[in-house]
């Protein structure tokens, strides 16, 4: 490896060991808190530095592709680094890294020289002397795509992060230790290893923070299921795991979309944060999408990859979640005395600063007094911050909800806690007065329970009528619990507490289809392409003038 680069984070450190040798300040508490700079896709490109006649033969979808890449190096490139060496000197806390997740270059050069040349070309661009905050850089796909790529990657820019981080580089997968951040850098394409190399570098670091970046995400983004581990469930548990349990923090690239996204695992939750970077309009500085809603419509954005069946299962798992198609760079802001995590997103160029996002996570202690239960929504006891929490206190049967204690107050119920900070709450119960009871009525599928008279309580001996309404698309299909018989009204007589359940079913959906021959035709009435069951549709035959209906024919 050719080590011959200036190391950047000695320097740093430097520059922090005399200021407060002159102030008199804490050079352990002043690296407590730190930014890094994210920076997703880049993408340095120039068509001097193509073979295209080679471009053309072996990869000809991609020559468009180069050209645009080109144009936008060429246009903006130099204009975004030095945007990012500004804000690398005026950012607080102070930068600590720049770290860049993945096809720095373009690749596809065509041969080992041109490779080689464009590699040391993407390479010199980041270098300013007053660039002190090291580069860290993650091997992307494209950079190391056609002859000379993997060589020109390994040769070339390994040595340069070796350089700045003042350590050795073992390979594609590396790890580094900045103050008490734990940056954790893999080659997700090497799924051999990906797993015991993370587990090597996580369960092996007492660092307050740990920081895993890789190309591809862990977590789907888009319907484009290009994710670690997208064919392969066993590991792709394994790897969510072991990132939560570690409570690391995941930065990614390759989509060139900009994403926030929090993914629930039995160990807590895992957090992703995706930044894009190939800034084709320096200007633009709002999305041209931005989407909370995680889940198969997704595809109506990208109707190319009809996932929806993969998107629907895993939109189980996802807590909350935001993406946006934006270009730009993200500052990520770690507080050391709280451990506070937040993501400052930027737009476009000229420090546009966007939304500022609270990566921090918080969490839950349910108490109960008396005899009950407190029923979250979602059911996770870790939350990324300002999640919102719907809890509901369920009384025993014969027990009834007086109010919430801690984080809460009052008697809403159900209530909903955000997660703006570590919570605690309590439900407090008592039972119902004696000589009193309750008819305690659970609902199945989607409808409700009318009682007369309505109670809450009451006196042994009472009569009671329950009617079962259903929902719109619903329709009542009988009763459970202490309670049977399918009609939607009942009588009970109250001698003691009932539990009683209302089931529903959502009603089919049907189409009728008529096929009239070459003389005539149906009409339905009402028209629809679709009924739902039990609507009387009336069939009308209309011949042709000259004929005349026959019979109908079906079912």
């Amino acid at each position: 490896m050719n080590m011959n680069f200036t190391p950047r984070i000695s320097a740093r450190v430097a520059v922090l060991a005399i200021c407060a040798a002159f102030s008199g300040l804490d050079t352990h508490a002043l690296s407590q808190d730190k930014s890094f700079i994210l920076i997703g896709d880049v993408h340095f490109d120039k068509l001097t530095l193509h073979d295209m006649s080679w471009l053309q033969t072996n990869y000809p979808n991609d020559v468009a592709q180069v050209n645009n890449y080109s144009q936008i190096t060429q246009n903006n490139f130099s204009a975004f680094i030095s945007e990012l060496l500004h804000q690398s000197q005026i950012v607080t806390p102070v930068v600590a890294g720049m770290l860049q997740m993945g096809d720095l270059q373009e690749g596809l050069a065509g041969n080992i020289t041109l490779a080689t040349q464009m590699a040391q070309e993407a390479r010199d661009s980041l270098r300013a002397p007053s660039f002190i905050p090291p580069w860290i850089l993650v091997k992307g796909n494209h950079e190391v795509t056609g002859p000379g790529g993997a060589e020109a990657f390994n040769s070339i820019i390994l040595p340069f992060v070796a350089s700045e981080l003042n350590q050795s580089i073992p390979g594609t997968s590396y790890a580094t230790r900045i103050g008490d951040v734990q940056i954790i850098v893999i080659d997700c394409y090497d799924r051999t290893n990906v797993i015991p190399f993370l587990r090597s570098q996580l369960t092996g670091s007492d660092a307050r923070f740990k920081i895993v970046a890789t190309h591809m995400p862990v977590i789907p983004v888009t319907a484009r299921l290009w994710h670690i581990f997208q064919d392969d469930a066993a590991n792709r548990d394994t790897l969510l795991n072991l990132l939560a349990m570690h409570k690391a923090l995941v930065v990614c690239g390759h989509l060139h979309k900009y994403s926030v996204v929090s993914r629930a695992t039995p160990y807590g939750p895992v957090v992703q944060v995706m930044a894009a970077s190939v800034i084709s309009d320096r200007n633009r500085h709002t999305p041209s999408y931005y989407v909370t809603s995680f889940g198969p419509s997704l595809v109506d954005l990208e109707p190319g990859y009809d996932n929806k069946s993969y998107l629907t299962i895993e939109a189980r798992s996802i807590r909350s979640y935001r993406m946006a198609e934006m270009p730009g760079y993200a500052v990520l802001k770690l507080n050391g005395t709280t451990g506070a995590r937040r993501l400052d997103v930027f737009a476009g160029l000229g420090e546009f600063l966007y939304e500022t996002v609270d990566l921090s996570t918080f969490g839950m202690h349910a108490d109960t007094s008396g005899m009950g239960e407190i029923v979250m929504s979602p059911n996770d006891s870790v939350f990324l911050a300002e999640t919102k929490v719907a809890v509901r206190a369920v009384p025993a049967l014969g027990w009834k909800f007086d109010g919430w204690s801690g984080s809460l107050s009052g008697t809403l119920n159900p209530d909903t806690v955000v997660m703006n900070g570590e919570k605690n709450i309590s439900a407090a119960f008592s039972q119902i007065p004696a000589g009193q009871y309750e008819i305690r009525t659970t609902i199945e599928g989607s409808g409700v329970v009318v009682a007369s008279p309505a109670g809450p309580y009451y006196s042994p001996g009472t009569v009671v009528t329950l009617t079962a309404c259903s929902d719109a698309g619903s329709t009542f299909s009988g009763w459970g619990g202490q309670a049977s018989g399918s009609d939607t009204s009942i009588t009970v007589t109250v001698d003691s507490h009932l539990q009683v359940t209302a089931k529903f079913r959502a009603l089919g959906v049907f189409s009728i289809n008529a096929i009239s021959g070459p003389h005539g035709t149906v009409i339905f009435d009402p028209s629809a392409s679709t009924y739902l069951e039990g609507t009387k549709v009336q069939l009308n035959a209309i011949p042709e003038y000259g004929w005349e209906f026959a019979e109908w024919l079906g079912d």
